[in-house]
């Protein structure tokens, strides 16, 4: 019996690399990386080993693909994975396929690429980056959010004594500051990702033809962060 599995399992290992190299292929003759789970601390380590092994080979590539599929978490983790695949990829292109999803820390890992492959089925979603927390992640901008309408709700006079003792009890203003910087350094890395990779080749508006100046490259990330960011609009 342990044999059987034993040969099951190496048969199964040989026919996913077989369908990686033919999506290699595909590109050009890329690396292939794939990265399903969430984004905590550590994995950036993983994905150096597993970088650094593809860059080995007799004939490393010069473009990569990344297969994402992911709940999200620490755009932290996210900010040095990225820094280590452009470090070994620096004259290719990165193309993220999102097969399933990549949900708030994994939206902003995909915007690091020169392409996002996708179809009907997958999906990004609003950047809430995940912060550690009494041993698991929470979503930093819920807390914000939550915060920031029980003041609305007190500068109206409108809170209860229930929620009075919550905003009192529930919320630190340190930790408060954390979630906003985990929100603030999302938006800085779209800004700059999406200028040095994304929009590299944009250079006219699709609806106008309009030319695109540096100014326009630089504001458009901008605003995307700010929508991205807004948890309320998104209802997620």
């Amino acid at each position: 019996m342990a044999e059987a599995i034993t040969e099951a399992n190496a048969f199964i290992e040989a026919e996913l690399h077989r369908l990686l190299n033919t999506i290699g292929e595909v590109y050009g003759g890329a690396d292939v990386l794939t990265y399903s789970g969430p984004i905590t601390f550590g994995m950036d380590n993983v994905v150096r080993d597993a970088v650094e092994a593809l860059r080995k080979r007799s004939a490393p590539r010069e473009n990569l693909v990344v297969l994402l599929t992911t709940p999200g978490g620490i755009v932290e983790v996210v900010q040095r994975m990225v820094d280590c695949i452009r470090h070994h990829y620096k004259t290719g292109t990165v193309t993220f396929i999102i097969p399933d999803y990549a949900y708030s820390a994994g939206t902003v890992f995909a915007m690091s690429g020169d392409h996002i492959v996708m179809d009907y089925f997958g999906r990004l979603e609003p950047i809430d980056p995940q912060v550690p927390r009494n041993g698991r992640l929470v979503p930093a901008l819920g807390y914000v959010e939550r915060y920031k309408a029980l003041i609305r709700a007190g500068a109206r006079r409108a809170l209860s004594d229930a929620e009075i003792a919550v905003l009192l009890g529930s919320f630190d203003q340190a930790e408060l500051y954390e979630f906003e910087q985990a929100r603030d350094l999302s938006i800085s890395l779209l800004e700059d990702w999406l200028v040095k990779f994304k929009f590299k080749d944009w250079t006219a508006t699709e609806a106008r033809g309009i030319p695109v100046t540096p100014a326009m490259k630089k504001k458009r990330p901008t605003e995307i962060g700010k929508q991205l960011s807004n948890v309320s609009k998104w209802h997620s």
